[in-house]
């Protein structure tokens, strides 16, 4: 599959679409409704583009007393002052009924930041702490991630441009051969919480393919994938010095 005529921005809704194509050119649509062709599956989700202002920040030196990555907590008495900090859909397209919402969890510290992300599966509520600084962004799910770009997105390292991190990543997943979408996991929010995939390699390889359509758009796009590849290297960077 090749990407050609990647981003074009609707000025009346500011809503940024990336636009597919086969090798044999066919337009498959556009990024709120991406045709998967391994599976015949949706997998495009709308991209909302704010101006948001980049910030420059440190990070603190990384120390993680846990011994996952993520885990299952209660959903009983969370609290309500919790910090928000995203929210995405485990099923593309689907965010009214599939949402999961991500809040800086009340025990975490700068030095241990924590994500605490809710989900409602088949009528149920369900709550998964992910452990930022045990995320290996080349081993991690899509819900951690999530966590991860959001966590930092929110303490102000953020892409220069003004989509968001989370929003990039799930913009290179589309345009990268790597992330295959036809895995054998029974239902989305399995694939969201349990896949693991090298999200530094996808971004990558995406960068590259963007790169080789030498286009105005995709020159603009392999930018973004390629400023995203800087900002995971040094988050994990500066997490080894510390």
């Amino acid at each position: 599959m090749t990407i050609s005529n990647v981003i074009t921005t609707n000025n009346y809704t500011n809503t940024a679409y990336l636009r597919m194509q086969t090798e044999k050119q066919n337009p498959v649509g556009s990024f709120c409704d991406v045709l998967n062709q391994k599976t015949g599956e949706t997998r495009g989700v709308e991209v909302y583009v704010n101006s948001s202002p980049k910030l420059s920040l440190g990070l603190t030196q990384a120390v993680s007393e846990h011994s996952v990555s993520y885990e299952e907590v209660s959903s009983e008495n969370l609290a309500p002052e919790r910090r928000f900090l995203g929210v995405t859909a485990y099923a593309p397209g689907k965010i009214n009924e599939q949402a999961v919402v991500a809040y800086e969890a009340v025990e975490s510290t700068p030095e241990d930041p924590i994500v605490q992300l809710t989900f409602t599966v088949d009528g149920e509520k369900k709550t998964y702490n992910v452990y930022v600084n045990k995320v290996n962004p080349e081993d991690a799910t899509d819900m951690e991630m999530f966590a991860y770009l959001s966590y930092y997105e929110t303490e102000g390292r953020r892409l220069d441009e003004a989509i968001g991190n989370w929003e990039a990543y799930q913009l290179a997943k589309i345009a990268s051969d790597l992330d295959d979408y036809g895995d054998g996991f029974e239902t989305l929010f399995d694939r969201f919480t349990k896949k693991k995939q090298n999200a530094v390699a996808i971004v990558e390889d995406a960068a590259a393919k963007m790169n080789e359509l030498n286009s105005r758009e995709s020159r603009k796009l392999a930018a973004l994938f390629e400023q995203l590849s800087i900002l995971m290297h040094s988050i994990e960077d500066e997490k080894k010095d510390g």
